[in-house]
């Protein structure tokens, strides 16, 4: 059973690599490419996303990845509140550029993009 789970567990993350690999994205960037989608589908309603919304969806999480990345570079970044406000204001004004203007959504995806950033570039 032990050997089943280890070879399910394999499956799902080469698949996962694959799926990120196809978009052009890293494994970090899929993390977040992946709770960006599910906040943009949950406050739309809809699950369908035409071309050029998707596009904007891949270069924001470019975007931001980039920053975090540059960020916690910062010794102590998360233990720094202005720190992390700034980059909360940063992915504030990046969802605004890239039009994703409700402020319901910018709430939740900053909570979770910060909830993730601790895992990720810790």
């Amino acid at each position: 059973m032990v050997e089943q789970l280890l070879l399910f567990r394999g499956e799902m993350e080469g698949e996962k690599k694959k799926k990120a690999e196809d978009l052009g994205l890293s494994e970090t960037e899929f993390a977040f490419h992946n709770v960006l989608m599910a906040e943009i589908t949950k406050a739309s309603g809809e699950s369908a996303m035409d071309e050029a919304t998707y596009q904007r969806v891949l270069a924001l999480i470019k975007k931001l990845v980039n920053q975090f990345e540059e960020s916690s570079k910062i010794v102590g970044f998360f233990q720094k509140q202005d720190e992390i406000k700034t980059m909360e204001r940063n992915i504030k004004r990046s969802m605004i550029e890239e039009d994703f203007d409700d402020p319901e959504l910018r709430k939740v995806v900053i909570e979770r993009f910060m909830d993730l950033a601790k895992v990720k570039f810790k």
